[in-house]
């Protein structure tokens, strides 16, 4: 399999985004919507399975056992400040309602860093699959929703361009103006503009996967693969200040936020909503869909 220039520059973007995070060795990470190149620094990941939506740039997924769990953004399965820092990178553009998405972010977590596409970005290239046109003012956070014009802008540049290595120089160049490195503390603040005229709305056919079937085909690296790029993340992850966490002390119920009565190696149970989630392959998949509804206990 042959290597291109591209990749070799990707990864050594990903390596020094990792090395330059500020967060103190002693706390507890969370990455969220971590995909296949996660945060080497986080100490629990949370993602949609790889082909909940095909806004993935790949379909792999990375899945070291005990510390990731399948989740929603707008619902997360954790508890209330679980975590002292959450990262996430290149999630909230494609989210429906970033609000929500914020609240939630800010719920399980004291403190962390959004990074996001900025409005040059999106006008210079940018990705149909986003639905919105991000700003920074001051320390506030703008989101204004894509019209149909937006969405066409992409198309505008020749593929000679947009696969050149002089593009990708400039995005790595100038960062802070393609980026938006967002640290926050106690809370998010965030302004939405959107007139719902002519928006742009991304249409994709999602597959609706079960939990079986994410495990047994789509997750990426599988085998002997898997097993080295988990070791190999480990050994760095540990190196830059990671910690073990026990998982079960961190998931909560996504729908009411309550810790779980039944924890085992093959579920969790909410009593509270009167739900069972499954855990297969040591990974929680703890969205409603994948849920499953207990039988009511009769009644003496």
């Amino acid at each position: 399999m042959s290597i291109t220039f591209k990749q070799i520059i990707n990864y050594f973007n990903y390596i020094y985004r990792n090395l330059k995070l500020k967060v103190n060795r002693n706390q507890t990470v969370i990455d969220i919507g971590s995909g296949h190149a996660p945060l080497i620094r986080a100490d629990i990941l949370c993602d949609l399975p790889p082909l909940e939506c095909s806004q993935r740039p790949v379909t792999g997924i990375y899945t070291p056992p005990n510390r990731f769990v399948v989740g929603d953004l707008l619902n997360l399965p954790f508890g209330t400040k679980a975590f002292d820092f959450a990262y996430s990178r290149a999630v909230l553009e494609h989210v429906t309602n970033p609000i929500k998405a914020c609240k939630e972010i800010t719920r399980i977590a004291h403190s962390g860093l959004l990074i996001l596409p900025s409005y040059l970005w999106e006008i210079m290239g940018g990705s149909k699959a986003h639905l919105w046109l991000i700003s920074r003012v001051q320390n506030k956070l703008v989101f204004q929703r894509k019209t149909l014009e937006h969405s066409q802008l992409n198309s505008l540049l020749p593929e000679k361009i947009l696969n050149s290595k002089q593009y990708e120089k400039l995005f790595n160049t100038f960062h802070e103006d393609f980026f938006i490195d967002y640290y926050w503390n106690k809370k998010i603040s965030i302004e939405v503009k959107d007139s719902r005229k002519n928006e742009y709305n991304f249409e994709e056919n999602a597959l609706m996967i079960s939990a079986t079937e994410f495990i047994n085909k789509f997750r990426s690296p599988t085998g002997l693969m898997r097993k080295a790029k988990i070791s190999l993340y480990e050994i760095l992850r540990k190196a830059l200040g990671g910690r073990d966490i026990n998982l079960f002390s961190v998931v909560a119920c996504p729908l009411c936020k309550k810790s779980f009565s039944d924890k085992n190696h093959k579920a969790l149970i909410c009593d509270n909503c009167n739900l069972e989630y499954p855990i297969i392959d040591d990974i929680p998949f703890l969205m409603k869909r994948f849920a499953k509804e207990l039988k009511m206990a009769k009644q003496p």
